[in-house]
């Protein structure tokens, strides 16, 4: 088990909603048991004074289609000071191997990456952080 001294990834595993794809929630959020989302996005300052913590990776369908998703993305970095990866549409339910994240690209889910600070990088440079970002693909 992982302290939060020692975490370099933070995954949230869970439901996403862009805008207008539920009705009774009408903005771009994730549903974990809780909503996050762009009012309370500062929940994510916290994570800043983990050091070592360097990706939050959103599995969640469909919440870096656009703005104000990508808005939303964007300042969780910069408020975590984390890369950011979360996925563009809908994602497969499955379960991936145990300490994996699954990369759909490019047969769905078409991620996109956002720098601690808050900007857009290509998937190529992201990919190329993996030994500095202390991950791999497989």
């Amino acid at each position: 088990m992982c302290t939060p001294r020692t975490a370099n990834h933070l995954v949230f595993s869970c439901h996403g909603f862009h805008t207008g794809k539920k009705p009774d929630f009408p903005v771009v959020h994730m549903s974990i048991g809780t909503v996050l989302h762009a009012g309370n996005v500062g929940a994510f300052d916290v994570l800043m004074s983990i050091l070592d913590l360097r990706i939050i990776w959103v599995t969640a369908c469909s919440l870096a289609t656009e703005d104000p998703g990508d808005a939303w993305l964007k300042e969780m970095a910069r408020r975590s000071g984390c890369y950011v990866v979360a996925n563009s549409f809908d994602t497969p339910d499955r379960t991936p191997p145990w300490n994996c994240v699954e990369d759909t690209y490019p047969l769905n889910a078409w991620p996109k990456y956002f720098t601690p600070e808050g900007k857009s990088v290509g998937r190529d440079s992201f990919l190329s952080l993996g030994s500095e970002l202390n991950f791999k693909r497989s």
